[in-house]
Parts: structure tokens; C-alpha cells; sequence
């Protein structure tokens, strides 16, 4: 425990948070800015496991913001150069690196078993799939998107909170290729993506240590750029007849 000391002495958290922590799971999705500063955090504070999942292989225009990797991981997956890095720092945590797409035919099996889902990825039609196996396997977890110095972030509880689909209807057409997705932006702010990721992170100690009462329940948005922040009740907008309640 002298390794967390600091962590232990915050007295809201304390001792039994810490073991809570060391006995906790939790599964990313995506190993790209939110994924990397996410799974270092929760390296680092102790949590005992962590799947990261990612098909995608690291590339010189990812290190601005992907900060587990270096100009010598060029080309490597980008979960097994993550895990290198992380085995360094947090050896007493277990890592499942795993270099997969998520979709339909693997989206349950990817994620299940775990106490969280944190959601790193960076387009809606995965998105898609996050939330339906989330529904299907009562799995918490938390959203988090960012686009040039701006991002968000709430936490989704199926059958307590409304779930991406309730909130963006077009959610299952996107992944269907009816629709397209959202307008990609043309740039994006390492340290945008930093801080989003790290809000993100501290809500998944709070769910994960046992003190799911703090947990953040409004969607949070950040304009880092212009130094505002919003947060929007959701509540209302759950929806009776979604997915989520049937």
C-alpha cells in the first residue's frame, strides 16, 4: 500500500477504496489519445485489470496525442506497445492486450465479465455496439468523445440511465451504413484530449473503488479553447420504450 499512499490519504478514497481498486476490472475501447491517457491513470492508481482493444497500428501522427507511444513503436499494434509501456510503470496489474475490431459478431464476447466499459473509441458505429453489449451484459460504462479543444463525457447505466441510443436516435442506422457519421473535425489538441481522458478516468475510480454515489451523472461538455463547461441533466431524456428498458 505504500506504493498509493497519497492516493489512500485523499479521505474520501482511503484504504478500502484502494482494495476495492486492486480487485476491479475494467475494459477500454480503443488505444488512441482517450485510450492511452485512460489506461495509464488507471495503471498507475492500481487498478488490478485492464483489456485494451484496438485493431488499429501506431502511426508518427498519433504521438502528439497517444502518449504511451514513441517514434520507435511506428507501425506496432498499438495494444502490445501500449502494454509494454504500462508492464513498465504498474507491473502488479494484469493486461489483456487484444487486436480486435469491435463489431457484431464480437462485441459481447470483448466485453464481458468486466465491473466497466470505458468508451475510447472515435466513431458512433462502434459506439453502436459498445451500447448494445453494454445493455445486454448490465455493464456500466462511461462515454467520452473529443474534437479539436472541445469533449464530453457521461456515465451510462442500463436500466437506471438513458443509454446512447436514447440520446442519439440514428445511432443504429450509423452503424448500419444508412447514414453517415457526424462530420469529422479537421484537427485535434493533445492536451484537450488529455484532459477529457483524465475527467473520464477519475469517474471510472469512483465507480470502480465503490463510490458510485460521486459518480457524475449529467453529460459534461468542455470548450477548452474558449474555457467553458456545461452540464446537461439526461434524465429526462430516457426514453421508456428504448432498448434499455425492454
Amino acid at each position: 500500500m505504500n506504493r498509493y499512499e497519497r492516493q489512500i490519504a485523499f479521505p474520501p478514497f482511503g484504504v478500502a477504496s484502494e482494495k476495492k481498486l486492486r480487485k476491479a476490472s475494467v475494459v477500454i475501447c480503443g488505444c488512441g489519445g482517450l485510450g492511452c491517457t485512460l489506461a495509464m491513470w488507471l495503471a498507475r492508481s492500481g487498478v488490478g485489470k485492464i483489456r485494451l482493444i484496438d485493431h488499429d497500428s501506431v502511426s508518427l501522427s498519433n504521438i502528439h496525442r497517444q502518449i504511451l507511444f514513441a517514434e520507435e513503436d511506428e507501425n506496432r499494434q498499438k495494444v502490445l506497445a501500449a502494454v509494454e509501456h504500462l508492464r513498465k510503470v504498474a507491473s502488479s496489474t494484469q493486461y489483456e492486450p487484444v487486436c480486435e475490431k469491435i463489431g457484431a459478431d464480437n462485441r459481447e464476447s470483448l466485453v464481458s465479465g468486466f465491473d466497466l466499459m470505458l468508451d475510447a473509441t472515435d466513431n458512433y458505429a462502434t459506439r453502436f455496439h459498445l451500447n448494445r453489449a453494454a445493455i445486454r451484459n448490465s455493464l456500466p460504462w462511461i462515454h467520452a468523445g473529443v474534437a479539436g479543444a472541445q469533449g464530453q463525457v457521461f456515465s451510462i447505466v442500463p436500466g437506471e440511465t438513458p443509454c446512447l441510443e436514447c440520446l442519439f436516435p440514428n445511432l443504429a442506422r450509423i452503424a448500419a451504413g444508412e447514414c453517415s457519421e457526424p462530420d469529422k473535425p479537421a484537427g485535434i489538441l493533445g492536451p484537450a484530449v488529455g484532459m477529457i481522458a483524465s475527467f473520464q478516468a477519475l469517474e471510472a475510480m469512483k465507480f470502480l473503488s465503490g463510490n458510485r454515489d460521486c459518480v457524475h451523472t449529467a453529460l459534461v461538455t468542455f470548450d477548452f479553447w474558449r474555457n467553458r463547461i456545461k452540464e446537461i441533466d439526461l434524465a429526462p431524456l430516457k426514453k421508456a420504450d428504448c432498448i434499455c428498458q425492454q
